[in-house]
C-alpha cells in the first residue's frame, strides 16, 4: 500500500514537471513571435499579422486599431494578436503595448515606434575599403632567437592578442612604423605601455631584447590598417551611406576594429572565385588608393555595418529611391538582392526562408539564392557581397551579411531597421 501510494506521488510530481516544462517552452517559443519592438509609418493603415495568443492594450488617443475602435476606454484600445489587424497612425510617436499569453500570462511589454517614411537610394555597388585603427592593434605574441641563441618572449603573458597599445612611455602611438622606431630607440630599457584591452585601459611594462640579427623585438605582431573589398547598400538624401552590414574585424583576431579614420574608393572587380560546399568564395577588386578615387569618408565601424559622408558617389548609384521596409512589412517567400558581380549592380532572385523578428544582430533573415545568372557568376553568396541591398516589394528591408558555408546559395542578412540604428 505504502509503495502504491509513493508510486502515485511519483507519477503527480512527474506530470507537475512536465507540465511546467511544458508551460515554459509554450511559453519560450512565444515570446520569440513578437518584436520587442515595432517599427510603423506616420499617417497610414498597416496590418499586423503575427498570429500569436496574447492580446493586451495600446495607450494613446492617436492611434485607431481597424474593428476596436469601437472598443475604446478613453485612451486605450484593445490589441488583440491571435488574428490579423489594421492599425491607423497619426503622427511621430511612441507607444507601449503591454501584452498577456493567453489573455492571462505576463507576456512582454512591446515598443510601438511610429516615424516619418524614410526613403533611400538602395547602390549595391562594389567599393574598396581602407581604414586606419585607432592606436596600434596586437594580433599575436611570439618567441625569437636572441643574440646568445636562445628563444625568448618578451611579450608573452603580458599583451594579448586584441590589446590596443595607446602610449609607450606617456607618448600616443601614430602607428605602426612609430610603435616599431620607439621599441628600436629604447635600446633595451623597460617600455611601460598603456593598453585597452575589452574596454579597459591599464598600464603593462615589456623589456625589449635582442635578436640575432642585432635588432631590438618584443616578439609581437601589430597592425594599424585594413583595407578590402564590400558593397555599398544605401545613400540617403544628405549623401549618409551605409554599407557591409557587418562590421570591419581584424583578420586575424576577429575583433572589431577600432576606427581612426577609413576611405571608400572606386573598386574595379579582377577575378571572383566561385563559392563550393565548405569553402566560401570571394570577390577580388583592384582599388586605387588615390584621391581621385575616393567616394566617401569612413566616420563609423559598428556590428551592423560601416557608416559615412559620401563626396562623390551619387554617380555611382543609378538606383531610384525607395522606402526602407520594416520587419513588420517582411515576409517569407520572393526578394531581389541588387549586387555587383558583373561590372553593374543587377537585380537577381532570392527566396526568404526564415526571418528572426527578435533579432538585434546582423543575422535576422536567411535567405537562398535562386537566380541561376547569380549561381553561374559566383556560386550564391561570396565574399565581397556583404551589404547588397535586399528588396521586397519595392522596399529595402535588409543587406546581405554573410554566407553559410555548408551551402553558398544561402546566407543570412541584417533587417535595414538593425542596420541603419533604429529602436
Amino acid at each position: 500500500m505504502k509503495n502504491k501510494h509513493m508510486l502515485k506521488t511519483l507519477v503527480l510530481g512527474l506530470v507537475v514537471v512536465l507540465m511546467i516544462m511544458g508551460t515554459i517552452v509554450i511559453y519560450q517559443y512565444y515570446l520569440s513571435k513578437i518584436p520587442d519592438s515595432i517599427q510603423l509609418k506616420a499617417r497610414t493603415a498597416q496590418t499586423i499579422e503575427y498570429c500569436v495568443p496574447a492580446v493586451g492594450e495600446i495607450c494613446h488617443e492617436a492611434i485607431t486599431v481597424g474593428a476596436f475602435e469601437q472598443n475604446r476606454t478613453q485612451n486605450t484600445l484593445p490589441i488583440d494578436f491571435t488574428k490579423p489587424f489594421t492599425i491607423i497612425t497619426g503622427e511621430c510617436e511612441q507607444y507601449q503595448v503591454r501584452l498577456k499569453l493567453f489573455g492571462f500570462l505576463p507576456y512582454k511589454t512591446v515598443e510601438i515606434n511610429v516615424t516619418d517614411t524614410k526613403t533611400v537610394v538602395p547602390a549595391g555597388i562594389a567599393i574598396g575599403i581602407y581604414v586606419e585603427t585607432d592606436d596600434v592593434l596586437v594580433i599575436d605574441t611570439g618567441s625569437f632567437m636572441n643574440e646568445q641563441g636562445r628563444m625568448t618572449a618578451p611579450a608573452e603573458q603580458i599583451l594579448h592578442p586584441g590589446d590596443y597599445i595607446l602610449e609607450v612611455n606617456q607618448e600616443p602611438m601614430q602607428g605602426k612604423q612609430e610603435f616599431i622606431h620607439m621599441v628600436e630607440e629604447a635600446r633595451g630599457e623597460q617600455l611601460v605601455m598603456l593598453i585597452r584591452r575589452n574596454g579597459e585601459n591599464f598600464e603593462v611594462a615589456v623589456t625589449p631584447e635582442l635578436n640575432e640579427q642585432g635588432e631590438y623585438k618584443l616578439g609581437i605582431w601589430v597592425r594599424d590598417s585594413a583595407q578590402g573589398v564590400g558593397t555599398l547598400t544605401y545613400l540617403d538624401e544628405d549623401m549618409h551611406f551605409g554599407a557591409l552590414g557587418h562590421g570591419i574585424t581584424d583578420v586575424d583576431t576577429g575583433e572589431l576594429l577600432d576606427l581612426f579614420k577609413g576611405e571608400l574608393y572606386c573598386s574595379q572587380i579582377v577575378s571572383i572565385v566561385k563559392g563550393i560546399t565548405g569553402e566560401p568564395g570571394e570577390i577580388t577588386g583592384m582599388i586605387h588608393y588615390v584621391d581621385d578615387n575616393i567616394l566617401g569618408e569612413i566616420t563609423q565601424n559598428t556590428g551592423n555595418g560601416i557608416f559615412g559622408e559620401g563626396e562623390s558617389m551619387e554617380r555611382f548609384t543609378l538606383q531610384e529611391p525607395m522606402e526602407i521596409g520594416y520587419r513588420s512589412e517582411v515576409h517569407t517567400g520572393s526578394a531581389y538582392i541588387l549586387s555587383d558581380v558583373s561590372g553593374i549592380p543587377e537585380y537577381y532572385s532570392v527566396e526568404i526562408l526564415n526571418l528572426d523578428i527578435n533579432s538585434k544582430d546582423n543575422r535576422g533573415i536567411i535567405l537562398r539564392v535562386t537566380d541561376e545568372r547569380l549561381i553561374e557568376i559566383t556560386g550564391g553568396i561570396v565574399q565581397g557581397m556583404s551589404g547588397s541591398p535586399i528588396i521586397q516589394e519595392d522596399k529595402l528591408i535588409g543587406a546581405v551579411t554573410h554566407v553559410l558555408i555548408s551551402d553558398p546559395t544561402k546566407g543570412y542578412g541584417i533587417f535595414i531597421e538593425n542596420m541603419m540604428g533604429m529602436k
